[in-house]
């Protein structure tokens, strides 16, 4: 059998060929982990800590700050935390977020705190990537757990790459938000267009 040649600058590990100056890290070594509480243990109020369920992870895309549920919590997690869901078939929608401040979740809804001095937004852009039905349980009800977080492997480049690898994936999400909107704006002039001209009405 022949082996497989490496390019030049490259080594082989277990997650594949990764440049030579990056390493392979478990990520259970790099966050810290918490799952939420149930709502019945704290008193919702118009003002505090923002507390989220499953259902507001729809009403943003990269960073999580919209909800009509707040808490006074003993223990928030922290602004910059990565929020997703850890059951059910929201698992499938891949919804990560992170948190624009402290903020608390439901049961349903797990968070990964950097513990170290990795850059948040190329974790999150890796986790994305990879898709989080990948982490989870394959059974009736998808879930995912700290056994599935914290023997996972990640590849972790330097720091500045890291930033570097963040910030170009930030720009295309900035770019395929103008463009979504652009999209819709023309939708909507398109379809006042079309009832004026069915219509008759101005």
């Amino acid at each position: 059998m022949v082996e497989e040649r490496i390019r030049e600058g490259y080594k082989r590990t277990e997650v594949g060929l990764i440049p030579v100056d990056w390493e392979v890290e478990k990520l259970g070594n790099i966050v810290e982990i918490r799952s939420g509480e149930s709502p019945s243990k704290f008193e919702i109020k118009k003002s505090g800590i923002p507390y989220f369920k499953v259902e507001q992870l729809n009403n943003s895309t990269k960073y999580q700050k919209n909800t009509n549920y707040f808490i006074d919590a003993f223990n928030p997690i922290k602004s910059g935390s990565i929020i997703f869901p850890k059951r059910g078939a929201a698992i499938l929608t891949n919804k990560l977020r992170i948190l624009s401040q402290d903020s608390f979740m439901d049961t349903n809804l797990m968070t990964l705190s950097i513990l170290t001095n990795d850059h948040t937004e190329y974790i999150y852009y890796w986790l994305y990537n990879f898709g989080l039905w990948r982490l989870a349980d394959t059974t009736s009800v998808p879930q995912i757990n700290n056994k599935h977080i914290i023997p996972f492997l990640i590849p972790i480049p330097p720091l500045k790459e890291q930033k570097a690898i963040a910030e170009v994936l930030s720009d295309t999400d900035d770019l395929i938000t103008c463009l979504q909107k652009l999209i819709d704006k023309k939708e909507k002039i398109k379809k006042g267009a079309m009832q004026k001209l069915l219509t008759g009405k101005e």
